[in-house]
């Protein structure tokens, strides 16, 4: 039975043994319309029998097809990349799951002493192949290994992928056993939810903890920001897929979508979902939370967080400046810069700021500041440290002459530590013109102590 949103097929011959498979799926069309019925699947290069989706793609024949004829789609598709370790996963301490980049020759992965594991372990005692397209194999371990220890899986000697590109230097890559996620261990970091045209939707999630989670135990939700119930839940992994302390991965339904249209350096950290909640193009409510309903974190987005000049926000992220600092605080949010391509996907935002605790109660950083959106000094950082929790703020910009401009906090309740940002957006919505500005900031607490700080900012800007 060939079904309509895919399946593995493989050819065998009478001994059992595997010449060729795919495991195709209606995403390969690359036409919303072909994938509706009456066209078939073509692969470009027969030579490049484990090219998968990007070695397939529907039929140009006016008859749908070329059953029995040189496909339609015939060319040359050669496979030049090289295939690497894609992650590495615990199943138990014992049971070590290994995925690679590109479907492999099995022959070259099949021999225990090709794989190393520091910190006493040694090589596995056996290993588990898993066919058809041997991207995956288990090792089975000897000695477990132990929580809190992070291990690194170090492969020696040439092994190949389907097409032969062989990798003749050692590959590796780090696992533990994952601790229990609790909340703000893992933030929202990134969020796309109005994708330009052929992009896709996409949230982008962060290890500020220095422990080893396993994301197969969590999920992606809408959330009530009422009654903090959740709905439409999305699970982010079936198997082991760690993230590390400071990994980034992003969730999608479409990684190459997402990757055609931004740059990113961690192209591994992508995690392609079969769905994930519906987000909204103005506003929504997204939460990361465990497949028990405990909420790890969660982000009320809309689109006037965006940074108010630019043209549009279609296909602009909104990245979190301090992953330190709270979900719900508008103002630790900010438009990803144009220089960046709007997003930074996988990898630290163009946005992010962390000003350490300062000496002093109150540090503004930079001292000059461009709100441009290119990226570098976009905003101004008004940190805060105090000896003790209860105080309230109010922040207010003045320009030189004394005339209001902001009212940027307006009795907030702080934390002992914090910080609020200024993109050098007015109260009526328009950029503030280059020059020097007083911020004056109050705090206070219900026992009637009352502190007073005026500090200065130059807002500067291309001539």
């Amino acid at each position: 039975s060939l079904v309509n949103t895919g399946t593995t097929l493989t050819l065998s011959d009478p001994e059992g043994h595997l010449i060729h498979s795919v495991s195709y799926t209606d995403e390969w069309y690359r036409s919303d319309y072909k994938m509706e019925g009456g066209w078939s699947l073509e692969q470009i290069d027969p030579m490049n029998p484990c090219g998968d989706k990007l070695n397939w793609t529907a039929s140009n024949d006016a008859s749908g097809g070329t059953p029995g004829r040189i496909n339609n789609a015939n060319a040359a598709n050669p496979d030049h990349i090289l295939p690497s370790i894609q992650r590495v996963g615990v199943d138990s301490p014992t049971l070590i799951p290994v995925w690679f980049t590109e479907s492999m020759d099995s022959t070259t992965i099949s021999n225990p002493d090709n794989y190393m594991i520091d910190q006493g372990i040694g090589s596995p005692l056996a290993l588990l192949l898993a066919g058809p397209d041997f991207r995956k194999v288990t090792m089975i371990l000897a000695n477990p290994i132990l929580q809190g220890t992070v291990y690194t899986l170090t492969i020696n000697g040439s092994f190949s992928d389907c097409a032969g590109n062989i990798i003749s230097s050692s590959t590796s890559a780090k696992f533990a056993i994952p601790s229990v996620v609790r909340p703000n261990n893992i933030v929202i970091n990134e969020v796309l939810f109005n994708p330009a045209p052929g992009g896709a939707d996409f949230v982008e999630i962060y290890n500020l903890s220095s422990e080893v989670f396993d994301i197969q135990w969590l999920t992606l939700a809408q959330c009530d920001t009422s009654a903090l119930l959740l709905s439409d839940v999305s699970n982010l992994s079936s198997d082991s897929r760690l993230i590390l302390p400071g990994d980034y991965l992003v969730l999608t339904t479409d990684s190459a979508a997402v990757k055609a249209v931004y740059k990113t350096t961690n192209p591994a950290g992508f995690v392609q979902l079969s769905d994930m909640p519906s987000m909204n193009d103005d506003e929504g409510s997204i939460a990361l939370a465990t497949k028990t309903g405990e909420i790890i974190d969660r982000f009320a987005y809309n689109e006037a967080m965006h940074y108010p000049l630019l043209n549009t926000s279609e296909g602009v992220s909104l990245e979190r400046i301090n992953p330190g600092l709270p979900s719900n605080q508008a103002s630790n949010w900010h438009s990803a810069s144009q220089t960046a391509g709007f997003a930074t996907p996988a990898y630290q935002n163009s946005q992010f700021g962390v000003v350490e605790n300062p000496d002093n109660e109150i540090l503004l950083s930079p001292d000059v500041f461009s709100p441009d959106n290119d990226g570098k000094d976009d905003y101004l950082t008004i940190a805060y440290s105090f000896d003790e929790p209860g105080y309230n703020a109010r922040v207010t910009i003045f320009d030189a002459t004394g005339r209001q401009v902001r009212k940027l906090v307006n009795n907030e309740l702080c934390g002992m530590t914090g910080a609020f940002t200024w993109d050098g957006i007015t109260d009526d919505n328009i950029k503030a013109g280059i020059g020097r500005y007083i911020v004056y900031i109050e705090i206070f607490d219900l026992k009637g102590n009352l502190k007073h700080f005026k500090k200065t900012t130059v807002l500067a800007g291309k001539l």
